[in-house]
């Protein structure tokens, strides 16, 4: 009996063992509630990280469309600047020509009709008066 029973015994506490293992899997302990929570945490965070990164994407794309556009706007300015100068050297050439064409115009009439110093310049329109002598005073009145 004896080899009976230590033949037994541990069949007996194999059973013991595999009645206990299973009837605790059913209830959650403590480590098991603080495992599964920071389980859940971790998901939550992790979908949180990856919302963030699709942002910080979305952001970068946005970025560079703006740093695009600026650059495509600077080109622009810089056209405008240039072709701004373009006009003004255009116009002052414009400017040189028309005074080069005036002054040889100008320069013959004053050398043609010289005005003498002492007869101040007569408004245009005007008679010249001319001293009137003793004899030609009667003349318009009749008598002499």
């Amino acid at each position: 009996m004896r080899k009976s029973v230590i033949q037994i015994f541990p069949l007996v506490i194999g059973v013991l063992f595999v009645f206990f293992t299973l009837a605790g899997c059913g209830q959650q302990g403590p480590a098991e509630k603080a495992g599964s929570q920071l389980d859940a945490t971790v998901n939550k965070w992790q979908g949180e990280v990856n919302k963030a990164r699709e942002d910080i994407k979305n952001a970068r794309e946005q970025i560079q469309k703006w740093e695009e556009r600026l650059e495509k706007a600077r080109a622009e300015e810089r056209e405008a600047l240039q072709q701004l100068d373009q006009a003004k050297r255009e116009r002052q050439q414009a400017l040189e020509e028309m005074k080069k064409a005036i002054q040889p115009q100008q320069q013959p009439q004053q050398q043609s009709d010289p005005q003498p110093e002492s007869q101040p310049e007569q408004p245009p329109g005007q008679l010249e008066q001319q001293p009137i002598s003793p004899n030609q005073q009667g003349s318009f009145t009749g008598k002499k």
